[in-house]
């Protein structure tokens, strides 16, 4: 799969945390969720260049035989 490492999820802010706490806690949720979109969007790009090697060897093949009519 992808080289995008995605830390762990962040949890729950405890019930009256400091303001520090809740902007250390916003921070790591901002970190997390981009690292999970950028995982996402490696492997929708590899997904994408998979099917583009597979579409040109098709193409290939479907040359080759038309070239043998």
């Amino acid at each position: 799969m992808s080289g995008i490492s995605i830390p762990q999820k962040p949890g729950p802010l405890e019930e009256g945390a400091s303001e520090t706490d809740i902007i250390n806690h916003n921070d790591a949720m901002q970190k997390y969720w981009f690292a999970v979109q950028q995982a996402a969007n490696e492997q929708s790009m590899e997904a994408d260049a998979m099917s583009n090697i597979a579409k040109a060897g098709h193409d290939a093949l479907m040359a080759v035989a038309n070239n043998m009519k």
